[in-house]
């Protein structure tokens, strides 16, 4: 099965990327309340304290955590510098260590009131991908709609390759395999048989495409080719009458499964 695909390049790098912070930003993102102002208090040096503000700020515009060195961050730390520690010009050191880090996130999750994505969640947001895939068919629509959810609950996005592996695409698996064993169980074999020729090419189109087609007249032979349609429609008709509300999908998915023939 081909590589599921849910975000471009373009859209994956807005989303999970370093903040590309404009004037306007900075002022906004690195502002302190006074909980934080208390917290970057405690902080013992200038670079702890500086990397403590990127990461609030940063994950005020991302609600996720980065990694980065100071150099690629060079004119948000100019701008940290000249507004909280204006006589500091070089920083004793360009990187903390991995525990202060660790720390830092734990501070800023505690006075920003969000989580991570434990196991815990991990297993909520499976949950809500299956239900997800029964209402939408195109998987950018379930991954939007598991970000509003984290987001409502105050969970931390994980990563894209999780997202997009673990999740929706287990999810779009699962869903697929459920929906193959409901046609397997649920359509007699005659009525799959007339299923499947619906879906034959013939002269380069499909049976189903030429069902869709409108008469060209009111003759005779028109009138009677809508009349051959019809008695080919109306056992498969009752059957879909009664098959797919079982189905337990959306309305929609079953116009974007019909579209997509």
């Amino acid at each position: 099965m081909a590589r599921l695909t849910i975000l471009t390049a373009k859209e994956i790098q807005a989303l999970y990327g370093l903040p590309q912070l404009s004037d306007e930003e900075q002022d906004a993102f690195f502002t302190l309340d006074v909980r934080e102002k208390q917290q970057l208090d405690q902080l013992r040096n200038v670079t702890a304290s500086v990397y403590f503000i990127l990461h609030l700020g940063y994950f005020k515009a991302k609600k996720q955590f980065f990694v980065f060195e100071l150099q690629e961050v060079s004119d948000d730390v100019a701008h940290i510098l000249h507004r909280y520690f204006p006589g500091v010009t070089d920083l004793p050191t360009l990187i903390i260590s991995k525990p202060t880090r660790l720390v830092q996130q734990e501070d800023i999750l505690r006075l920003l009131d969000y989580q991570m994505c434990s196991q815990e969640w991990k297993k909520k947001l499976q949950e809500k991908a299956n239900k997800l895939v029964t209402i939408y068919t195109k998987p950018v629509y379930v991954f939007k709609e598991l970000l509003n959810f984290l987001e409502h609950h105050r969970v931390v996005l994980p990563g894209y390759s999780f997202m997009q592996e673990e999740v929706i695409g287990k999810a779009m698996t699962g869903e697929r395999k459920r929906l193959e064993q409901a046609v397997i169980g649920g359509i007699p074999e005659e009525q799959r048989i007339k299923l499947g020729n619906l879906l034959t090419a013939e002269e380069s189109l499909y049976q189903l495409t030429l069902l869709k087609h409108e008469p060209k007249d009111f003759s005779y032979q028109e009138v009677q080719e809508e009349v051959g349609k019809r008695t080919l429609l109306a056992d498969l008709y009752q059957l879909a009458t009664r098959f797919l509300p079982n189905l337990h999908i959306s309305n929609e998915n079953i116009t974007d499964l019909g579209r997509s023939k």
